[in-house]
């Protein structure tokens, strides 16, 4: 682990005690650590084969983690230098495209697709950087592409002549002689969709709405169903919605989903579009959008809302039996949902269901906002069979410090399990030891602990793991704050991570940037001033933050949803919009949170905070004497 950890500062050096390392060493968890950094070594001398093959295994491997990003890019990198496997380079590109929902490495995958010899890669980069918001690049790369493909022609092209082409009906022998070339041109198809969807972002951010629409109306006309058709109608009705044109954007939602009901983002125009309706009044026009949703999309994410807020309409509409039973459908949802908890509120209030297998959950001391499920009065605690199991007990050593070597032992460990009989307590263990988001990976992966369509008690277990419990339990006597909330929010922070950062600069597991971290240290005597400089640091950025929202709680008066909305957007944030709704109503002010992270964070640490009240027996959060 040492060669591994702490290589020589010089190149050579390094490489040498790298290979050492790999040939003296068993093969293990180590070892093919020791590969993956000898090939980075390798990549800085750009000798591609050698890299390429001591990355291939990692990258071959299954199921792909979340941290094996910077090997498989750097992989793909190498694959492209190598003319025998450069098709294989452009392929990985080509998928980051088109399923990455992160726009830095999409944009960055596009640029590398654009210096591709195949059209459809450069005009498929051209999409990845209108996705990004870089419309200008796309521009000029798709201009590049069409010129090429007139390349038998003497014809010089420009945006206009391009919008003119795409937006026009063909005029039989009065169209240009270049427009038939571009139509019969293999790529032809391709490069009209993209080039339509170029026209429609150009024309949202100058201002031509009148020419966007009309450039969504062509595709959907010519290419209904196609990404870029989605994406535009997409693109347009976010702008209406931020326009304060609630009617408009509703009408690109409804056509984005007539288009293309298959497409990802479908069933969040559909809930979009139902909120829209409900703003304007047209509570029918909500109602039908909403009972869409659960018929039409049943494992979209947003089914438990759906179901939610047909059952507020129905009590608004004094249908009491209705109601009743769209919150029973909305209970019935995945644990960690804000709304199956909004709902067990609900059902409470209104006499439904089995009143005893509702917890009410103290978000605010004024009003009952969410309600847990009854927990069990014990849960199976860490195996200690496993805990004398060397492998683990590494696992534990690695997670209390956030070190990476911990992910190549977790990665060992799960592959294991796939055979496995009964995994539940090593996927427990690997995610309370601070490795959860790899342990739900293999979950996932393997198809672990579902009975039917429902996840069993161990597998929710690992969805919403103990993490540093230790620390958590410690921090939560010390400051009042409930360690399941502290839990709630590192989850939905980071997954437990230590080592993230976010594009803002936020780091650690509780996401804290350095900036609020060196005010809590001056503020907070049990905060040492250099915890502030090691976020990457579990226990650390455990303290700094729960530390953070323990001073936004008091601040709050012990409402967790404003304490929650200050952590994620800021206490000025906060105040500008307690302002705006005076009445302390705590659903309305969720819903109207004008930050779409912060309304979506908010509500996902709720989610996670009634799960783990739902998982968990109750403990303490009474701070210790001083």
């Amino acid at each position: 682990m040492a060669g591994c950890q702490a290589p020589a500062p010089d190149p050579a050096a390094s490489i040498a005690a790298y290979e050492r390392f790999i040939t003296d060493e068993a093969p293990g968890p180590w070892t093919s650590m020791a590969r993956a950094l000898l090939a980075l070594r390798q990549l800085e001398k750009q000798d591609f084969a050698a890299t390429a093959s001591l990355l291939d295994t990692l990258v071959t491997t299954t199921p792909r983690l979340w941290w094996f990003d910077r090997y498989t890019k750097a992989a793909a990198e190498c694959w492209l230098e190598l003319p025998e496997r450069r098709e294989t380079g452009y392929a990985f590109f080509r998928d980051t495209v088109r399923t990455t929902i992160l726009w830095k490495p999409r944009l960055e995958a596009a640029k590398v697709l654009a210096g591709s010899a195949i059209l459809e890669d450069r005009l498929l980069a051209a999409f990845g950087m209108l996705r990004s918001g870089a419309s200008k690049d796309a521009g000029i790369l798709l201009l590049k592409t069409a010129t090429e493909m007139l390349s038998a022609e003497a014809v010089t092209l420009n945006d206009a002549m391009l919008d003119e082409w795409a937006l026009s009906p063909a005029r039989g022998d009065s169209n240009p002689p270049w427009w038939s070339t571009l139509a019969k041109h293999e790529s032809g198809t391709m490069l009209q969709r993209v080039w339509l969807a170029s026209i429609v972002r150009r024309s949202i951010a100058g201002g031509k709405l009148d020419t966007a629409r009309r450039a969504c109306d062509v595709l959907a006309e010519r290419h209904a169903s196609a990404d870029e058709t989605a994406e535009a109608f997409w693109w347009l009705a976010k702008h209406f919605e931020r326009q304060d044109e609630p009617q408009a954007a509703i009408e690109s939602y409804v056509r984005l989903v007539q288009c293309c009901a298959g497409h990802f983002r479908a069933d969040d125009a559909l809930i979009t579009a139902a909120r829209l309706y409900k703003t304007l009044g047209d509570n029918a026009g909500a109602t039908q959008a909403l009972l869409r949703l659960p018929k039409e999309y049943p494992d979209s994410q947003y089914v438990a809302a759906a179901w939610y807020l047909l059952g507020a309409l129905s009590e608004s509409a004094s249908d009491t039996k209705a109601a009743v039973e769209h919150y029973g459908e909305a209970a019935k949802q995945n644990l960690g949902d804000y709304y199956v908890h909004r709902a067990w509120e609900r059902l409470f209030a209104l006499g439904a269901g089995d009143q005893a297998d509702a917890v009410n959950l103290r978000i605010d001391s004024a009003q009952t906002f969410l309600r847990a499920c009854v927990p069990p009065d014990t849960v199976p605690e860490v195996s200690q069979e496993l805990l004398q199991d060397a492998r683990f007990q590494r696992l534990y050593f690695f997670g209390e410090h956030g070190l990476e070597e911990g992910e190549w032992e977790a990665l060992s460990i799960g592959l294991s399990l796939k055979e496995a009989q009964d995994p539940s307590a090593a996927f427990q263990t690997m995610a309370e030891a601070g490795f959860a988001h790899t342990a739900f990976q293999f979950v996932e992966a393997f198809g672990w602990g579902m009975e039917g369509k429902c996840p069993s008690q161990a597998r929710l277990r690992v969805m919403f793991p103990r993490a540093y419990w230790s620390h958590v339990m410690t921090l939560g006597k010390e400051t009042g704050v409930d360690p399941y909330l502290i839990l709630a929010v590192a989850r939905q922070e980071s997954r437990f991570r230590p080592a993230l950062t976010s594009a803002a600069g936020a780091q650690g597991v509780m996401q804290v940037m350095p900036g609020t971290a060196t005010w809590v240290a001056k503020v907070e005597p049990n905060v040492d001033a250099a915890n502030a400089k090691n976020l990457e640091h579990p226990a650390t950025s455990l303290r700094l933050g729960t530390y953070y929202l323990m001073r936004m709680i008091e601040r709050c008066d012990g409402n967790l949803v404003y304490a929650l909305a200050s952590y994620n957007a800021g206490p000025g944030n906060l105040s500008k919009w307690r302002k705006n709704h005076a009445d302390g109503d705590l659903e309305s002010f969720v819903e109207a949170i004008p930050f779409a992270e912060t309304r979506q964070y908010v509500k996902a640490v709720l989610g996670n905070y009634a799960a783990y009240h739902s998982l968990y027996p109750p403990v303490s959060a009474t701070p210790d004497p001083q």
